[in-house]
């Protein structure tokens, strides 16, 4: 099975300044990161041997609103929030992180979240039948469902466009 596997973060005040987004995500910032980070800037501190409980499916990923995707789907970045005063004074302390995770396929991992096939898990009646064994009235329930989300979706598109 695929998961996201810790590969190292930044937590150093300089690194948390240069790179913790100052305001909403935008969607680039896992790939400014990554970048960064491959390239050898900052003081990143390397994860050699991640814990299979460190790891994070796809699913819980998407749904983290900590959570950034690079553009290829090859990494995660997830974002801790710690405490601004001390990381404007400079203290190690101020809890701040930026963890950097890498797509694997880790064959020890099992999710115990519901199962994720590409119909099944967005089904709005989780454990019932695929779409194609579903009755008239939730197939209608199910697309009137997508479109809300087709709806948000636009609109979100737009408002990042505007910014």
């Amino acid at each position: 099975m695929k998961a996201y596997a810790p590969i190292g973060y930044y937590n150093d005040p300089e690194d948390i300044i240069d790179l913790y987004p100052n305001s909403a995500f935008k969607g680039d910032e896992a790939d400014i990161i990554v970048r960064y980070c491959l390239d050898g800037y900052g003081a990143f501190h390397t994860v050699d041997h991640p814990d299979v409980d460190s790891f994070i499916s796809p699913t819980d990923a998407s749904k983290s609103p900590d959570t950034v995707f690079t553009s290829n789907g090859e990494y995660i970045v997830v974002f801790s929030r710690g405490n601004i005063q001390l990381l404007r004074q400079g203290n190690d302390m101020h809890g701040f992180f930026i963890d950097i995770y890498k797509l694997i396929d880790a064959p020890g991992y099992e999710y115990s979240g519901l199962e994720e096939s590409t119909i099944e898990k967005d089904l709005p009646f989780p454990g019932k039948p695929g779409i194609k064994e579903m009755s008239y009235d939730e197939l209608c329930s199910y697309a009137l469902d997508l479109s809300e989300k087709l709806k948000e979706a636009v609109i979100e598109i737009k408002r990042r466009k505007d910014e």
